[in-house]
Formats: structure tokens, sequence, C-alpha cells
């Protein structure tokens, strides 16, 4: 666990407000046949979050620009259903911004020792590129957040977001995640969408960015 707390340390400082202009520079200036800097790190961030062993039951991070929160399903408690809430980031250029993940006890059923880790990066709506793997204008108007399980079952799940730009059609909003295949996009593959008053609730049938 002090390992994961050093590491989203240096990553929060990585991913500050700060950094934004030079994560646009390296996105327009990388060769088209690389896989996008931000992509890559995002990447290693999931990666790493997949070997954390949590020493109890529950483990809750903050940093300035990521909050990290992690559960994990014991025998005693694989008939509970996973809620999370991110909510009031300290910076104000995101502080509308929240998100609500639920995972329903059905996929934890025969699964002990589960873990289920998820962060959500406010500052990563502003560093990774809106393309896609799909037609049409694309603009990332919710938390971005990362949610691993270390089990290899399908797995569904809902999020619930609160839009960034709220004088934006939600008619329009979709639901996507980021894959990381060749240079990285989002897609929209598995993911439902549902509007919700003023939010938007996404349904998917896997683990997504």
């Amino acid at each position: 666990e002090t390992d994961m707390e050093n590491f989203l340390e240096t990553i929060s400082a990585v991913i500050s407000l700060a950094s934004i202009d030079t994560w646009k520079v390296l996105t327009n200036t990388q060769n088209e046949n690389d896989p996008n800097p931000s992509s890559q790190l995002l990447l290693s961030v999931e990666n790493f979050n997949t070997r954390l062993v949590l020493q109890n039951d529950t483990l809750n991070i903050k940093e300035e620009n990521l909050e990290l929160r992690a559960v994990r399903i014991g025998h005693q408690n694989n008939n509970s259903s996973i809620n999370v809430t991110f909510a009031n980031f300290p910076i104000k250029e995101y502080a509308n911004l929240s998100a609500d993940i639920s995972i329903s006890s059905e996929n934890f059923e025969d699964k002990p020792n589960a873990t289920v880790v998820a962060i959500a990066y406010p500052t990563w709506i502003d560093i990774l590129p809106n393309t896609t793997t799909f037609s049409g204008n694309f603009l990332i108007n919710g938390l971005v957040t990362t949610i691993t399980l270390n089990v290899k079952n399908p797995v569904n799940i809902n999020l619930t977001f609160s839009p960034r730009n709220r004088t934006l059609d939600l008619n329009t909003a979709m639901c996507a995640f980021w894959d990381f295949s060749g240079n990285g996009a989002w897609n929209n593959t598995g993911c439902k969408r549902e509007i919700i008053g003023e939010n938007i609730k996404c349904n998917c049938e896997h683990l997504t960015s």
C-alpha cells in the first residue's frame, strides 16, 4: 500500500493542472503510429492497480489531482454491492465533476477476495485526446475514472456522471471507455446511456476508463 501511495503521489504531480499544456503538445507532436503518451500513462496506472494487495478491507488515497478507493470482497461480504462516489474536488476548474460507481453483488458471487480499485482523475478530462472509434464529434464532458477488478469474469457496472458543461444537449451524450488498442481512442462498445435529471448514467458490460 505504501508503494501505491508513492506511485499515486507521482502520478498526481505528472497530471497537475500546470502540466495540461505540455500534455497537449505531446499529443499534437506524437508520431501517428505511436501510442498516445497520456494513454500509455493511463495504462501504466491500470496495470499497477491490478497488483495492489490490500492489508485491510478498504483503502482510500486522496491526492490533489486524483482519488483512489479500493475495496476487498471477502468471504463474509461477497453478497455486498460496491458503491463509490467521487465529488468535491479541490481545484475549482473541476469542482462540479462527480461520479457514482455501482457494481451489484451478483458480480462477486463465488469470487472471494476480489478487489475493486476505482480512481478518479479530474484533470484527465483535459489531457486525454478526444479521438474515437466511432464517427462524429466527441467532447469529454465527465469525470475520467478507472475501475479495475482482479478477476477475469465479465462485469456489469453502472456509472452516473455530472456533466462538466451543463449547457450541452444531454440527448447527444454518449458513454464511452478508453480503448488502449492502437494509438488509443474512446470506444462506446458495450455501454448504454440513460439521462437522469441533469446527470448521465452509463451501464457498461465491462470495466472502463
